[in-house]
């Protein structure tokens, strides 16, 4: 299938820093369906969806992660911890980047 318009910078698999110090480096793969999966969470769907340019993906585990998407370098991610006020600042900002 051939994708076109905004959605081709946005669909791939990523390499993003966790919120918690601690974890490792996790993937998120974006799915041209609108269909999230992440290697952090036991539960690990999610949907992901365009927003004001940017990427919002809101995960099953509560957790939502944000970013502008770019077709190559460092991205800024922030992530938002179940619970918290998405309209408030994120819980942390973290770098990512989309893979080859």
């Amino acid at each position: 299938m051939r994708l076109d318009g905004p959605i081709v910078a946005v669909v791939g698999v990523y390499r993003f820093q966790p919120a918690q110090p601690t974890l490792p480096p996790y993937t998120a793969s974006l799915l041209s369906n609108g269909l999230a999966l992440n290697t952090i969470d036991q539960r690990s769907g999610g949907a992901w969806r365009l927003e004001a340019g940017r990427v919002v993906i809101d995960w099953i585990s509560g957790w939502r992660t944000s970013f502008a998407p770019r077709d190559q370098g460092a991205l800024s991610v922030s992530h938002w911890q179940p619970g918290a006020d998405r309209a408030a600042a994120p819980t942390a900002v973290r770098p990512g980047r989309l893979l080859d």
